[in-house]
């Protein structure tokens, strides 16, 4: 890649390209056993895979936006790629609404969704989801009959914070870390919640899980 980075997402995009958003790079006075302060990447990258080449897009408009540690990331349209959720850096003298640890540094957990346009590098707002999920390792996203599934974590409502830091979910604390599953309608262009019991146990939900895609 062009750009060191971690805790970014990324999509394949029609069979042919690979899109990596987001992420950190950690600063030079970064130690093991100290702090690990870091700067956020917002440049985004795309791979081609018969190339077998990496290249940064320069056409994109507002790449403020892209500031995100581990959004959710999927490819919607010929021409869209969807940015949902992650961690996203505090402006000035913001109250953040979702406050998240990483590293030490305090964030603001995001609901928001984005539409990226491949062909124009234009970023639009989409709807919100019901609850601000990050996606460590890329969670797990996956097309189901018209749906896109999110599966990531959320945060406490008990505790009120969470970290980041975990590079794995087998290393997520359960007491900080809610699961939180979450589905895109695409034809609605809305968000919807599934109920944080199926993980529980007080209920079960089977996913019958196709090859469809849109």
């Amino acid at each position: 890649m062009n750009n060191a980075r971690q805790s970014f997402g990324v999509c394949q995009f029609n069979d042919k390209y690979i899109f990596a958003f987001g992420g950190k790079v950690l600063k030079e006075e970064a130690s093991i056993k100290g702090n690990q302060p870091f700067s956020f990447v917002s440049d985004v990258e795309v791979y081609d895979i018969e190339r077998k080449t990496w290249k940064s897009i320069n056409y994109i408009s507002e790449l403020s936006q892209l500031r995100l540690l581990n959004p959710g990331v999927f490819q919607v349209t010929g021409k869209k790629i969807m940015i949902f959720g992650g961690a996203k850096p505090i402006e000035e003298n913001e109250v953040p609404a979702n406050p998240i640890f990483e590293c030490g540094q305090k964030l603001n957990l995001s609901n928001e969704t984005l539409f990226f346009n491949v062909t124009n590098g234009e970023i639009k707002r989409g709807p919100d989801m019901i609850k601000p999920t990050y996606f460590i390792s890329g969670g797990q996203i996956f097309p189901q009959q018209g749906k896109i599934h999110a599966f990531g974590f959320t945060t406490s409502k008990e505790t009120g914070l969470s970290n980041l830091a975990a590079e794995s979910i087998s290393e997520l604390n359960p007491s900080v870390n809610k699961k939180s599953l979450h589905f895109y309608k695409v034809a609605e262009e809305e968000w919807n919640e599934v109920h944080e019991s199926i993980f529980t146990g007080q209920r079960r939900m089977s996913l019958d899980i196709s090859d469809e895609t849109f």
